[in-house]
């Protein structure tokens, strides 16, 4: 019930006429008019519905949710005109809870990433460098052939396993196309053995969930843990790491609410402090997704 102090409304009171409905073919809509306090103008966020914001109103669509508000200020001291609008669902059950069910698809499938050739667990110099060596490399008073060529291709004979410092005192590793270093008579004398390699493919393990529902806050509430470590709900058998729920979508399909996600694996774990305060956060998007280059990586 509205009470009165100091002659001014303590609550929100619709004016006469409201509220009024308008139905099309895509959607329906709730508008309601009413003056209100100062202290209260514009005191209401999108998602709230009619029957938080209006108690004592009876009406079936008590939980049509608010998709805009206007505030004026009008003539009289201290009291604002709002002007609210509310969609209206097919399903009375807008709460997050009764009877209307979520249904559950779980996808796994796994994303192609190009990582940097020199993260490869096998990693060698010489996939992608040349191999420069100084003096004159004809001369074996200079230079020991053999344990340079072990040493260049990886073999396993004896002797491979030296440095090039114990080749000759001046050598180089060179990108192909980058200066070669001045100096110390520096010659070509092995080719990379990957040109033009400069990465490789492996897959991110992703899981993609489906939520399907008439109750769009069930899964409105779903979108508020984005960008949290946690569990999928079909995780297929991959529990040794940990797996990071991204974002979302949402739409509507014949009557019914869509909510699609994914959620990404990683076998040495995220860096969970990034992602304690999940979509709630509303941070500004930076570059670097804070993760390891072994994360989520097969």
């Amino acid at each position: 019930m509205t009470q009165i102090i100091h002659g001014l409304p303590n609550d929100r009171v619709i004016s006469r006429g409201y509220p009024k409905i308008t139905i099309n073919e895509s959607s329906a809509m709730m508008e309601i008019e009413c003056t209100v306090p100062e202290h209260l103008a514009g005191d209401v966020s999108c998602g709230q519905t009619v029957k938080d914001l209006f108690p004592d109103l009876i009406t079936v669509y008590g939980n049509a949710s608010l998709v805009d508000v206007v505030s004026a200020p009008i003539a009289q001291d201290k009291l604002y005109k709002e002007t609210l609008k509310f969609q209206i669902y097919e399903s009375s059950d807008l709460t997050g809870g009764g009877s209307s069910p979520v249904s559950l698809e779980s996808e796994l499938n796994t994303q192609d990433v190009t990582l940097p050739l020199s993260g490869h667990k096998n990693y060698r110099t010489c996939w992608d460098h040349d191999l420069y060596m100084g003096g004159d490399s004809s001369s074996t008073a200079h230079f020991n052939h053999t344990i340079a060529d072990a040493h260049f291709s990886g073999d396993s004979t004896p002797g491979a396993d030296v440095t090039p410092e114990d080749l000759y005192a001046r050598w180089a590793w060179v990108k192909p196309g980058d200066k070669v270093p001045e100096g110390y008579g520096l010659q070509l004398f092995k080719q990379c053995t990957m040109p033009g390699v400069e990465g490789y493919q492996r897959g991110r393990v992703c899981v993609t969930v489906v939520r399907r529902s008439a109750s769009l806050p069930k899964l409105i509430k779903a979108i508020q843990a984005d960008y949290t470590v946690s569990n999928p709900p079909e995780m297929f058998g991959f529990t040794a790491g940990q797996w990071l729920r991204c974002g979302s979508s949402l739409k509507k399909n014949a009557g019914r609410w869509e909510h699609r996600q994914e959620f990404l694996y990683a076998p040495d774990g995220w860096q969970a402090d990034l992602y304690t305060g999940g979509n709630k956060q509303q941070d500004t998007p930076k570059v670097g997704g804070g993760y390891t280059n072994k994360e989520g990586i097969n």
